[in-house]
This record gives structure tokens, C-alpha cells and sequence, in this order.
């Protein structure tokens, strides 16, 4: 066999074929999680170990507490700016279609990075609060005009894990402090 029909024929380990159903055939997408959904909730799961660290070390180092407060403070803020550059992104795919909601994400999409900064800089019983808030407000944003654009399917749900988790551990935090 030539080089170039090893090219052509198939193998054991080419992608399956698609049906016209989608990719009912490509066992890797039949799962319910397939790899394009197992590595965002494999990544944004993970997100919650730095926050583990922070309470593990709070409840066994109390001499700490309070400057593992604020680290943990500053975690949630990164991750609430990185929510806000989400906004961001998702306002350019909207940006030529939809101007009024692009310009409210762009809006949007800004606002996380100067209340982490407000939370940051106020008594840490304010600041939490004021960044547990803002996580749960934009959550409910991005739940409000869910419709305005096409989500992946793992992406709400993960959103919300990630907040209940998210929020719950800086409030445990707070509290052991």
C-alpha cells in the first residue's frame, strides 16, 4: 500500500462518521459529558481548590486568619474580573447584531473589576459581601439575557455550581476569621 492510500483509508482510530442527527455515531459526543464539556468543568471546578486551600488553612493556621481572609478576597475579585471579561467577550458577538446589547455587556463587563477593587479596599465584612453580591448579580444578568445569545449547554449550570460554591466558601471564610 502507498503512502498515500494509508492517507486515504481509513482507520481504527479516524473520528467516526456523522449521521445527519448530529454526531449520534462519535462516542465521544454521546456522552453527556464529552471532552468539549468535561474540560471547562474540569477547569472551573478546579477554580474552587485555591479556596479550599484558604479555609484548610484558616481552620488548621488560626494565627492567620485574617491575611487569608484577604487572600481569598483577592481570589474571588480575579476570578469576578474574569467574569466581567467574559461580558466582555460576549459583547463583541453581539457587537454588529444587537448594538443596545452589546453596549449593556460592554457596560456590564467592566463593572467587576472596579467593585473588586471597592471590595479590596473597605473592611473585609463589606468587602465580602460586596463581592458575594456582585457574583449573584451578575449571575443574574447573564441569566436574564441568556436568550440574546447561544450559550454552550454546560455553561449556565457550571455558572451556577460555581457561584453557589464560590460565594459559600467566602462566607465560610469570612466566618472563620
Amino acid at each position: 500500500m502507498s503512502e498515500s492510500d494509508q492517507r486515504i483509508t481509513p482507520s481504527t482510530n479516524a473520528p467516526a462518521e456523522h449521521d445527519q442527527d448530529g454526531d449520534r455515531n462519535d462516542p465521544q459526543k454521546t456522552s453527556n459529558t464529552g471532552y468539549s464539556e468535561r474540560l471547562p468543568l474540569l477547569l472551573g471546578y478546579a477554580g474552587l481548590l485555591p479556596m479550599a486551600a484558604v479555609l484548610a488553612g484558616q481552620w488548621f493556621l488560626p494565627q492567620y486568619t485574617s491575611q487569608l481572609l484577604y487572600l481569598a478576597m483577592l481570589y474571588v475579585s480575579a476570578i469576578f474580573a474574569f467574569l466581567g471579561g467574559i461580558q466582555w467577550g460576549l459583547s463583541l458577538q453581539l457587537s454588529e447584531t444587537h448594538l443596545d446589547g452589546s453596549t449593556q455587556r460592554l457596560l456590564v463587563s467592566v463593572l467587576p473589576a472596579l467593585v473588586a477593587v471597592i471590595a479590596l479596599a473597605i473592611p473585609h465584612v463589606f468587602g465580602c459581601l460586596l463581592l458575594g453580591l456582585g457574583l449573584w448579580a451578575l449571575l443574574f444578568f447573564e441569566w436574564t439575557n441568556r436568550q440574546s445569545l447561544k450559550h454552550p449547554a454546560w455553561y449556565l449550570p457550571l455558572r451556577i455550581n460555581l457561584t453557589v460554591l464560590l460565594s459559600g466558601s467566602l462566607a465560610a471564610s469570612l466566618w472563620l476569621a
